[in-house]
């Protein structure tokens, strides 16, 4: 919305201004201890969860996982957690104790874009010669330059939005989280993303902003000006304004939504032309039409009314906003550790049914071989009995017969395609393990992520090495006694030989013969079957499969261990930014109400720069009127909560514009603490609306 008014008002009464300055400081020290004795309190809280971190690494390490890498990753990210909030504790302080430094200073930061006409306000505001002002080249403002007007510090940031200034970006928004109070500036040409986005971004940071359009009409030479003084409000056409400020607040409302600003249009450079000696006589026109007396007084009016509280502001969320951001992104890793936690013991069930099922196959199979085996060997025995019941070297053939039956190469080839199995198995186990984790993967990080499970190379290693014909039962089952067990029969049958009738003696050295063959048989299969069974159960089965599930459950564990962590410092950082902002609130509404509602003043939700939410007794219940100042105030959308809500109709109120009719489906799991909200994508109004909820309901929102 416009501010059309063309009223050249002065400055306001320099007095009344000098005693809101000296209420500044007094508030500003109240900030300051706020947030030191929060920040103390954080750390203490942190160093206990860091313990406790210690003793999960401690627990992984002595559960014996036998895949390094997988225990460096997990290592990786708990480190990774300490160490964003060790930085977070240590860069709160220190910005606490500079800001502390300047306690007595009222900061304004004057943010834009280049050539938007920030020099062009220092220059008027200090009087200065103009050499300051840029002359259509970029990024004319590359370092910080401050001065002092009418006892307030002003620091002109580097431009935003320009080409190669990520490093200008940088300072400026570092410059801004200092400032009590960010005068914006567009100008009147086609608003841009990049503003937008930088816009948005200063919201986050929970500042007040004074939005301003500076008209850009050119006034090169004396035609120019005479034009320009003639019809001045060609200039500031209110249509053609409006428009161009709606498309900004639309490039912002895609971000942050209900964020936007009124604008106050001003032409700078007629006001600094005001002062110029040789514009002396066209000065007091150039003043009424650069209408630069209505920001000024605007400027002045709110540090009179409001800043005693930007200044509280500004102390309390240089804490709150970086917990804030942080707790996010805890809760949303979190969120991702337990999803990737949910697939994975949905997939490890999987695998024990699989190694169930293929402990039976692998047992039938080897039972089935060693029972082919016994048959083929014992309807050889007839024939091989008739032939060499009378053979001093029968061992010797039974020994050519068996190895002419090539058991040795069909119980390898077992053994073999047991191994390819369990191998072709878990390469697609794996496979659809690394798939199902990168769908529940929605989030980007490089500081936290979920382990990668496996590498397919190194299955072999985890299964061991089992190659074709590399296993011989020379070196599985050990000697094999032949000969001596056939030459026992044959000495046997020798003695005998004297006393019995020659037919008598063939067919009794025969059923001899079969009898220990078929004894031999029986000790063969014995052997087989336990040197196999050995082999897959122990070796295969346990050694190597079981080291998997082994692994699988260890990560299971550590994850779990993980999420609850992230979960243990999301709520520290969540009771923090809660104290905090309930100070802040209760300050607010001290102003407005003069006390009235305070004492019924449960709790405080907040998404800094989006949304707040102020639950009440039963009975303390604000009239919208109040609602509206406080919104104007804290610059951010107010919600007012009266009495005992369930976490439904916490949810429901948070979202019924989002959702409408679909409200009503939210589905609640309390086992899980998590909250279904039937959206298609988590936007970024959707992710403050979470934000808010988690704080007020202890439930995490998924769409």
């Amino acid at each position: 919305m416009f501010n059309r008014s063309q009223s050249n008002h002065t400055s306001s009464n320099n007095v009344e201004l000098e005693h809101a300055l000296k209420v500044c400081n007094s508030f500003a020290e109240k900030g300051y201890w706020v947030a030191h004795d929060n920040l103390k309190r954080t750390g203490h809280a942190i160093q206990h969860v860091e313990s406790t971190i210690q003793n999960t690494l401690e627990s992984i390490k002595k559960s014996q996982v036998h895949s390094p890498d997988i225990l460096d990753s997990i290592q990786q990210q708990l480190n990774n957690v300490m160490g964003d909030l060790h930085t977070l504790q240590r860069d709160s302080e220190a910005k606490l104790e500079e800001r502390r430094k300047h306690l007595k200073s009222f900061n304004i930061s004057l943010f834009g874009r280049t050539m938007a006409g920030k020099s062009t306000l220092m220059e008027i505001l200090t009087n200065g010669d103009g050499k300051s002002i840029g002359k259509g080249q970029q990024r004319t403002t590359r370092n910080l330059r401050t001065y002092t007007w009418k006892g307030l510090t002003v620091t002109d940031v580097p431009g935003i939005a320009a080409f190669e200034g990520h490093i200008d970006e940088t300072v400026a928004f570092d410059a801004a989280t200092m400032a009590d109070l960010i005068v914006f500036l567009i100008t009147d040409d086609s608003p841009q993303p990049a503003e937008a986005d930088c816009f948005v971004e200063l919201k986050k940071l929970g500042k007040p902003i004074l939005a301003v359009c500076n008209v850009k009409t050119a006034i090169q030479n004396s035609e120019d000006l005479m034009d320009f003084l003639s019809e001045p409000d060609y200039a500031f056409n209110a249509k053609r304004l409006n428009e161009l400020t709606e498309q900004f607040i639309k490039l912002v409302d895609q971000h942050l939504p209900g964020a936007s600003a009124p604008f106050i249009a001003i032409h700078a450079h007629a006001r600094y032309l005001a002062d110029k000696p040789e514009h002396s006589k066209h000065r007091k026109e150039l003043l009424e039409a650069s209408r630069f007396a209505i920001f000024e007084k605007q400027l002045i009016r709110h540090v009179i009314d409001n800043g005693r509280f930007f200044r509280l502001k500004t102390f309390i969320d240089a804490s709150v906003v970086p917990m804030y951001k942080l707790s996010e992104e805890l809760l949303r890793f979190k969120e991702q550790n337990f999803s990737s936690n949910r697939v994975l013991a949905k997939k490890i069930m999987q695998f024990v049914n699989w190694n169930n099922s293929f402990l039976k196959r692998g047992t039938e199979k080897i039972d089935a071989f060693c029972g082919a085996m016994g048959s083929t060997l014992s309807a050889e025995i007839v024939s091989f009995a008739e032939d060499n019941y009378e053979n001093k070297n029968a061992g010797d053939a039974w020994d050519k017969v068996v190895k002419s039956l090539n058991f040795e190469k069909k119980s390898s080839d077992l053994m073999s395609n047991l191994h390819k199995e369990a191998e072709a198995f878990l390469k697609e186990f794996f496979r659809e393990v690394n798939a199902e984790l990168t769908l529940v993967d929605s989030l980007k990080s490089e500081s936290i992520v979920m382990p990668k499970i496996t590498d397919t190379r190194k299955i072999a290693r985890w299964l061991g090495v089992v190659a074709t014909g590399a296993v011989t039962l020379a070196a599985m089952l050990g000697p094999v006694s032949w000969m001596v067990v056939v030459g026992v029969a044959v000495v046997s049958g020798f003695f005998s030989w004297f006393t019995d009738s020659k037919d008598s003696k063939a067919a009794k050295a025969r059923s001899k013969l079969e009898s220990t063959l078929e004894k031999h048989v029986e000790k063969l299969k014995k052997h087989y079957r336990d040197s196999l069974f050995k082999w897959f159960k122990h070796e295969l089965i346990e050694k190597q499969i079981g080291l998997v599930e082994s692994n699988l459950h260890i990560i299971s564990s550590a994850l779990s261990s993980l999420a609850n962590t992230q979960v243990e410092l999301a709520e520290i950082l969540k009771d923090r930014q809660a104290e905090m902002n309930y100070e802040l609130v209760k300050e607010s509404l001290k102003d407005i109400y003069k006390n009235e509602f305070v004492d019924g003043l449960l709790r405080v939700a907040r998404a800094p720069g989006y949304m707040v939410v102020l639950c009440f007794q039963e009975g303390f219940n604000p009239p919208v009127s109040y609602r509206e100042k406080l919104e104007l105030l804290l610059a951010e959308t107010v919600i007012f909560i009266v009495g005992d809500y369930t976490d439904a109709e916490v949810l429901q109120h948070l979202f019924k514009h989002k959702l409408g009719e679909q409200v009503h489906n939210i589905v609640i799991d309390s086992e899980l603490k998590v909250a279904r909200v039937p959206l298609d994508t988590l936007d970024e109004e959707t992710s403050y609306l979470a934000a808010i909820a988690y704080q007020l309901t202890k439930l995490h929102v998924i769409v």
